[in-house]
């Protein structure tokens, strides 16, 4: 395996710092101080097609797959770290999100970030029959359009049920923080091998 970029790489990367460094860091207090990044930035890293890289084609993206987000991540994370977070917006949910057959929507349709929640770090996450109940201690975030639930060797796609309750910034600010808990998820997406605190609750198949 060779995950060494390739010129094509090496300029996004070189454009993601420009980014950086122009857009984010010129923002960042702004962008702590409102737990997120403005519309404005989200726009500009979208027309310079930076957040679909990693989608494939067939969903609008560019096919470049994660070596790709990580470049971009990096180059981001070093002019603000929080704003990287939520600017990616499905993070490490898009591997399980694609097994899963969820609907990977192009990146101009897209309402919200998609979070992943594991019952590992101090989590209480569980499946009780169709439901997905419990919560985890954080998540990058202070809301979001869904969730990937992964509780041990099984893993769900849930829109609705859960509530995300705003913590405290930690040093990554800019992407929002909160604790999520569930009742019972509704899951768009059934079982398969495979911050903020958020409560979470039904889980339909």
């Amino acid at each position: 395996m060779n995950l060494a970029p390739d010129d094509e790489l090496e300029l996004i990367a070189a454009t993601a710092r420009r980014f950086g460094e122009d857009v984010l860091a010129a923002r960042m207090r702004d962008a702590e101080a409102a737990g997120d990044v403005d519309r404005a930035t989200r726009e500009a890293f979208a027309e310079i097609g930076l957040d679909g890289l990693e989608l494939p084609e067939s969903a609008g993206g560019a096919g470049l797959g994660s070596v790709a987000r990580v470049l971009v991540n990096e180059e981001l994370g070093a002019a603000d770290a929080g704003a990287a977070l939520a600017l990616d917006p499905f993070g490490p949910a898009l591997a399980p999100l694609i097994e899963l057959g969820g609907d990977v929507v192009a990146p101009g349709e897209r309402t919200g970030r998609i979070l992943l929640a594991t019952d590992l770090d101090g989590g209480d996450l569980r499946l009780d029959g169709d439901r997905l109940v419990g919560e985890v201690p954080w998540v990058p975030a202070r809301e979001a359009a869904a969730v990937v639930g992964l509780v041990g060797d099984a893993a769900v796609i849930v829109e609705d049920g859960f509530t995300i309750e705003p913590l405290r910034g930690a040093g990554l600010r800019a992407a929002g923080a909160g604790r999520r808990a569930s009742r019972g998820c509704p899951a768009l997406g059934g079982r398969c091998a495979c911050a903020a605190h958020v409560h979470f609750s039904n889980l339909r198949h």
